[in-house]
């Protein structure tokens, strides 16, 4: 028995591909049986609903095969119809179709009816659920296949919506800014992008506004017309098949549909969505709620960090519709912006909302309405002035009287073109646990902020917040501070200053935290600070919860503090430590027990050497080393290191040879040197990183030769090169021309050198 499992969002198309696999098979005589059964219409997790669906799939077998079906079907149990299935079905070939499959368990207890054995038995699964589809896949003998449909990408969209408006698959230039509006708003789904088309063509738009009436009336067709209906139907029973636990959360999608995945969580947090659980973080579980989201292909990821995780996401744009209408129908949220039609929304509405997000919106007439004493939620994004002359709206003029939100448990103005907060904070927001501030202009905080004291994360970062005040030594639940960093990106990226910005970074003040930061006896989160003095590190050190602590501008006496107070930090998954300059050392020799937990590591400073106790750090997969000055090999330690994935030595090691002995570097997926001037060789003995996917090679003017070895690394996707010698490119330029085998399989070869006193690319 062969399983094919077919797997993506509601609406991509799933059931039509196995629906054209289904007619054509049956129709050409293929197979002895066909069965097309939908899951969905039974509760096969419950007794009487899997009952149910082996009475249906007998049924239809039987019928199929012009045989008269038991009239005492309905007085018989599992076992018995599971048998007839199986006696019914040995010996033949069949195609069966178990379309929409929401849960493992309906495979599990449906498979045991399906005979085994044979060639020519197939059994095709839709699911939105990618854990579904891999779970069909994997527990079946006979073998399967995963086909994974995705939405189409925007250029094909619009040529499928041009075929069906226009008879074409070409768009008229006058109407194609037009047409790619519309073709958005169908996130890239087939049907809907066909539904919509064949509207279009029906009603013939001709001026610009009776397009704007078209986009107008989407949401309104989307309802009444038959194909754009089922494409709501089929994700509306996305949303509806969700734990309630779940609900919530993707709602929150409806004003953000696209977001950094900690951003959301936090939110989630401190909205209350998430369960506690013995045992395990809120964060934790935070994490788990969003992958659910992500196997039932709700929501998509755009961004992934190094480890594979997700960093940002997105709902598709035909979704995101969906569920605006649905948050609205629950007075969950609204999402605000002058050139959508939420400004006919009523004060009724308003009045019951319990989210808002305002967006580039009128600033009077949002001042005017966002008077709910229910709002638990505020998010204003409204970006920065424009230099068109028409002012963008501030936060000043909006007129919010943040004073009246007495439920407010959120407040995010990430991104909004302030430098003062134009409201206090009073007693009365006393439920505030997410205040954002991120990429704002604010220079200072308010004396007021010492009243929030339900606050768990303050996120500064991007902001000109150079001291931290007193108050927030009262902020007892405070879990998260994120502190602004030095403007790293206003510094060049020449070839002398790429990565010494790491130390031109002490010009720049950083960050003061007042005395009394140990009462923070919550805070997880730490970073970027300055050691001005020892006292400041030891303080620090007493905050033993800490789970990341970044540190800048060490000098000897700080290390010698660090050393001393690190070992109580058990708790530590994420270490940054910035030594004062090029030339004063990270002296850190004498760490006797390091966070046994670390994960990441960076080191910015002169080391000389490895400490001993690196080889220790049995989960640390992420390690960034810079103008470290190390002499002897570092991979000797470093390659022994079981759970490292990401590796960067910029400018940190001095010595001509760098070697990957054979079994070692087991996980490490992306390496990076740089500045190493002396290094002549890269050698890679057989076996050693072979799960490495990019390898780059910045600013190494000695090296002979790619890296020796370079061919037994199979599973290599990229090799990037920038600053190395001209002999050098034209060297490796002929060899990928003429396929030598070393770096014949690399997928991307990308080398970036100076000619003419300017960058250029060339990829091989």
């Amino acid at each position: 028995m062969k399983v094919i499992a077919v797997v993506g969002m509601g609406g991509v198309g799933k059931s039509t591909i196995a629906r054209k696999i289904f007619e054509d098979h049956k129709a050409n005589n293929v197979f002895h049986s066909h069965a097309w059964i939908p899951i969905s219409l039974f509760n096969a997790g419950e007794p009487s609903g899997f009952r149910s669906l082996l009475r249906s799939l007998i049924s239809r077998l039987f019928r199929d095969g012009g045989e008269k079906v038991d009239e005492d079907l309905n007085n018989m149990m599992d076992d018995q119809l599971t048998e007839i299935v199986r006696d019914y079905l040995e010996n033949k070939k069949y195609l069966i179709v178990l379309d929409d499959m929401q849960s493992p368990i309906s495979w599990d207890k449906i498979r045991s009816a399906f005979p085994n054995g044979l060639s020519g038995r197939n059994i095709i699964v839709t699911t939105s659920i990618h854990s579904v589809a891999e779970l069909c896949q994997r527990n079946n003998p006979g073998g399967g296949h995963i086909q994974h449909l995705e939405p189409l990408p925007p250029d094909d969209s619009l040529s499928l919506f041009c075929h069906h408006a226009f008879g074409s698959d070409t768009c008229p230039p006058n109407l194609e800014q037009h047409s790619r509006m519309i073709v958005q708003r169908c996130g890239g789904l087939p049907l809907a992008i066909k539904s919509v088309g064949n509207l279009v063509a029906k009603k013939k738009p001709k001026s610009a506004t009776q397009w704007a009436r078209v986009l107008e009336t989407l949401n309104s067709e989307m309802e009444s017309q038959g194909h754009l209906g089922l494409v709501q139907s089929a994700l509306t029973a996305s949303y509806n098949n969700l734990p309630n636990h779940l609900k919530p959360c993707f709602l929150c999608f409806s004003i953000f549909p696209r977001v950094k995945a900690s951003r959301l969580i936090r939110i989630w947090i401190a909205e209350g969505f998430v369960e506690m659980k013995r045992g395990v973080s809120l964060e934790e579980t935070a994490k788990e709620y969003l992958d659910e989201l992500i196997d039932r292909s709700l929501i998509q990821v755009m961004d992934k960090d190094f480890l594979g995780r997700c960093k940002s996401c997105c709902v598709n744009g035909f979704m995101h519709e969906v569920i605006k209408n649905k948050s609205k129908e629950e007075n969950f949220a609204i999402l605000y912006d002058i050139q959508q039609m939420e400004r006919r929304t009523s004060h009724m509405v308003l009045d019951k909302i319990r989210r808002l997000a305002i967006q580039k919106s009128n600033p009077s007439e949002i001042g005017s309405k966002s008077s709910s004493s229910h709002l638990r939620s505020l998010i204003l994004e409204l970006g920065k002035p424009s230099f068109g002359g028409q002012k963008q709206p501030t936060i000043t003029n909006l007129r919010i009287r943040v004073s009246q939100f007495k439920l407010l448990r959120v407040l995010d103005l990430e991104g909004t073109f302030i430098d003062f907060l134009p409201f206090e904070f009073t007693s009365s927001h006393i439920l505030l646990k997410y205040l954002s501030l991120r990429n704002t202009k604010l220079v200072k905080l308010p004396q007021s902020l010492k009243k929030l004291q339900n606050l768990e994360t303050l996120d500064l970062r991007g902001t000109f917040i150079i001291k931290i005040p007193r108050e927030i030594t009262k902020l007892k639940r405070l879990r998260h501070l994120f502190v602004p960093h030095p403007p790293y990106e206003n510094l060049s990226s020449t070839k002398d200053d790429l990565f010494i910005r790491w130390f031109t970074h002490s010009d720049y003040r950083g960050v003061e935290l007042p005395t009394g930061i140990v009462r923070l006896q919550a805070l997880w989160d730490l970073s970027l600070v300055d050691a001005f003095d020892a006292s400041v590190v030891k303080e620090q050190g007493e905050l033993t919860q800490l789970r990341k602590l970044g540190i800048r501008r060490l000098t000897r006496e700080g290390c010698t503090e660090l050393c001393a107070v690190m070992e109580k930090m058990s708790s530590l998954i994420s270490i940054t430590l910035l030594s004062m300059s090029r030339n004063e050392p990270l002296l850190l020799g004498d760490l006797n027990s390091p966070p046994l937990l670390l994960e990441r590591l960076f080191l910015a400073g002169p080391l000389e050497y490895l400490p001993v106790w690196f080889s220790s750090l049995s989960h640390l997969n992420k390690l960034v080393l810079v103008g470290s000055g190390l002499q002897d090999d570092p991979f000797t330690i470093l390659q022994k290191l079981p759970n490292l994935v990401v590796l960067f030595l910029v400018d940190a090691y001095g010595g001509s040879i760098l070697q990957a002995n054979t079994g070692n570097f087991k996980k490490l997926k992306h390496l990076h040197i740089s500045n190493s001037i002396q290094l002549r060789r890269l050698v890679v003995q057989k076996g050693a990183m072979r799960e490495l996917e990019s390898l780059s090679i910045w600013f190494c003017a000695e090296l002979e030769q790619v890296p020796l070895g370079i061919g037994n690394i199979t599973g290599l996707k990229e090799l990037h090169l920038l600053g190395m010698p001209k002999g050098f490119i034209d060297s490796l330029r002929k060899d990928r021309v003429h396929g030598h085998p070393d770096i014949a399989h690399i997928q991307r070869v990308k080398c970036s050198f100076r000619s003419e006193g300017e960058w250029n690319n060339e990829v091989f």
